[in-house]
């Protein structure tokens, strides 16, 4: 594996698959599971009866899985990793900072031949002592796309066992739009985005929420917390319910072929900190 050390920040990308695979501050590890790419969402209701995702773009379900690690270079203080398979082409750089902020950078290329992601992004499971969040984005509640214009901008904050909603038929849900940054309290993470995140934070897997059909059903995680950051997720839609109409509006869908973000993960023991890494990214970006 390849390891970054900076002060007392270690962080270690895996050399066999070219992903993150550990943030720890202070020997005390962040992360319970690599980064790994995310183009997919538990089916919502229009996803599944109207827009039929699964028969029109299941391939995004499992695309992660053919992923390959192409390349793993370490220079200048950085590692970039290049994976590829099913048509994509996903460049992921690595760098750690002085005063333990890693930037992660994503570059995604996609063949014309496939249809349109669900969302493009990364999650990992994190520590489960992170029991509080704050965020500077849009709520207070769950918001998308072309379902945000209700969600005020502003600095919200809550027990992280509340981030999510809890729909009668388990779905996508709890994402937050606009991010600039959001924190975890606990051990003291953060990420802040070099431009607005999506970002959600669940109790349970994406596969565990889009596998159960009643709320009984779904497996929840021992002690961990999955984290979404993602750069964006196709709108909701809604036009009618029942058939491909259902789907979003295109100003609200993935039909670009290129997709690039960045945001760094940063030591955060207080929401002031990641406030204040929030400012640095940001005017690191103008």
């Amino acid at each position: 594996s390849g390891t970054l050390t900076a002060g007392s920040v270690t962080a270690t990308v895996d050399a066999a698959t070219g992903y993150l695979s550990g943030y720890a501050v202070r020997g005390c590890e962040l992360m319970r599971s690599p980064l790994v790419p995310n183009f997919w969402r538990a089916s919502t209701d229009n996803d599944r009866r109207g827009w039929r995702t699964r028969e029109r773009m299941g391939a995004w379900r499992t695309m992660p899985e053919r992923l390959k690690l192409e390349s793993l270079n370490a220079a200048d203080g950085a590692v970039t990793a290049v994976v590829c398979g099913g048509g994509v082409r996903l460049a992921l750089r690595y760098r750690l900072a002085a005063d333990g902020e890693l930037a992660v950078s994503y570059d995604l290329r996609i063949a014309d031949t496939l249809p349109e992601p669900r969302r493009i992004g990364l999650q990992a499971l994190w520590s489960g002592v992170l029991d509080r969040y704050v965020y500077c984005g849009r709520g207070p509640g769950e918001n998308y796309a072309d379902r945000k214009e209700g969600s005020l901008f502003g600095v919200y904050s809550g027990n992280t066992a509340d981030f999510s909603p809890a729909y009668i038929y388990p779905q996508e849900c709890g994402n937050r739009c606009d991010v600039r940054y959001l924190q975890l309290a606990g051990k003291g993470g953060g990420v802040a985005g070099r431009q607005p995140l999506c970002v959600s934070v669940w109790p349970c897997t994406q596969e565990a929420l889009d596998a159960a059909e009643h709320t009984h059903e779904i497996v929840r995680l021992d002690d961990a917390w999955l984290v979404n950051v993602d750069c964006a997720q196709a709108g909701v839609g809604g036009t009618d319910s029942w058939s491909v109409k259902s789907r979003p509006s295109e100003a609200y869908r993935l039909l670009e072929k290129h997709y690039g973000y960045e945001f760094v993960i940063a030591p955060a023991g207080t929401p002031a900190d990641a406030a204040r890494t929030s400012r640095r990214v940001a005017y690191k970006n103008e």
